[in-house]
């Protein structure tokens, strides 16, 4: 399966990666490879997220790369996995928001 971001969440991935590489270039690089490692995962194994504590009824997973809690659902028809949100782990959620056509 494919992985996409929401442009929402995509712009919050942005967001993260620009402040840790303008405090730790090598923190901000391990993040990615970590990223990268849970996407090469999830487009093996779309279902091997959690389901989100807060929210267990909800059609969204989530998955975790340190401190970030990375939320998503699975798009059968369209062999996509959209990432729809990303939270620091420090904060409380609300529900993630599906787009309107799911």
């Amino acid at each position: 399966m494919l992985i996409g971001y929401l442009d929402e969440a995509e712009a919050r991935i942005e967001e993260i990666i620009a402040q840790l590489h303008s405090v730790n270039p090598l923190a901000a690089s391990r993040f990615l490879r970590s990223l990268e490692r849970v996407h090469e995962r999830l487009a093996r194994y779309p279902r091997s997220g959690y389901r989100i504590p807060e929210f267990p009824q909800h059609r969204c997973r989530e998955f975790v790369v340190r401190p970030y809690r990375f939320f998503y659902f699975v798009d059968e028809a369209q062999k996509m996995i959209w990432i729809v949100d990303v939270w620091h782990g420090a904060q409380l959620p609300t529900a993630p928001q599906l787009p309107a056509l799911y």
